[in-house]
């Protein structure tokens, strides 16, 4: 999801309580794990470290605690040395702590719910989950969000226009997930969600290929292409080089991935991210390598 709609949603959450002075912890905890989009300075400078991008470590469990946490620790700092006189060393302490970690978990639990995932549970694995119920970001979700935006900052959004924002938010995950849940039961392998909430896409596989179907809601399979999963060279053979660091950052950001042998040249490539079918993840669509720098994985 979007920084404006994780803000909103722990607005929405946090506003239940009578005591208000927390919410703004809590709406700063669930944009704090955002702070990963200035780490691509970090990640560009070699790809193994593709997890300081958007999406990666401050979006795990511990990860995003941990900056979190951190966060509140430099405010409270500065709040004791009187260098923001705004920033008031009252305002600190274990309630508005536990605010900013929950309003954060918040955030880390909604994009859980986007494809392509985050890798919750780093620095345990890597592996991204997800529960895959729509596009990470939801551009329905983000176009609610903004629309109220503007409306509060022309002072038109009240109180009631956060519970009708509030019934549209949980309204549209929960019909997500409807669909989210046919969509798994009814078809084999992946279901991959796309902007448009009535597009999805249909994942299989075999040793030797993978088809990719497009299925509309209204009108059924629309479209259906085949993908060689292995060209020129073995699966063994592939397999050696999944130890390169930029091999590993094109499978993390990758839906799935298929290898090329042309001459001394290998390519790794995302056949959805590379044809433009889903243009997010924007990193590491493609990568060659020289065929003699693969070593055993």
């Amino acid at each position: 999801m979007d920084t404006f709609t994780h803000a909103l949603s722990v607005l929405v959450i946090f506003s239940i309580p009578p005591d208000g002075s927390v919410l703004p912890f809590a709406v700063l905890g669930a944009i704090i794990p955002d702070v990963d989009v200035v780490y691509r300075a970090v990640s560009r400078r070699s790809p193994g470290l593709y997890l300081f991008t958007h999406g990666g470590i401050t979006h795990s469990i511990a990860g995003s605690l941990f900056t979190s946490a951190l966060a509140f620790l430099v405010a409270a700092g500065i709040s004791l040395s009187g260098v923001v006189p705004w920033i008031r060393p009252e305002l600190f302490g274990p309630a508005p702590l536990a605010c900013m970690l929950a309003g954060t978990l918040v955030h880390v639990f909604e994009d859980f719910l986007a494809y392509p995932g985050i890798p919750l549970l780093y620095p345990v694995t890597e592996r991204k989950f997800t529960a895959g119920i729509f596009p990470g970001p939801s551009l329905v979700l983000f176009g609610v969000s903004l629309l109220f935006i503007t409306w509060a900052a022309m002072g038109v959004a009240g109180p009631a226009a956060l519970g009708f924002y509030a019934v549209i938010f949980f309204g549209f995950i929960g019909l997500s997930a409807g669909v989210k849940g046919y969509m798994a039961l009814t078809y084999p392998g992946k279901t991959i969600p796309t902007f448009n909430p009535a597009r999805w896409l249909l994942v299989d596989q075999t040793d030797s290929m993978f088809r990719v179907r497009e299925y509309h809601l209204l009108r059924g399979v629309t479209t259906s292409m085949e993908v060689d999963r292995f060209i020129g060279m073995s699966a063994e053979e592939a397999a050696r080089y999944h130890s390169l660091p930029e091999v590993q950052q094109h499978r993390y950001f990758s839906y799935f991935s298929v290898a090329e042998k042309k001459g001394d040249t290998i390519t790794f490539r995302d056949p959805l991210r590379d044809q433009g079918i889903i243009p997010y993840p924007p990193y590491a669509m493609t990568v060659s390598i020289p065929a003699a720098g693969g070593r055993a994985g």
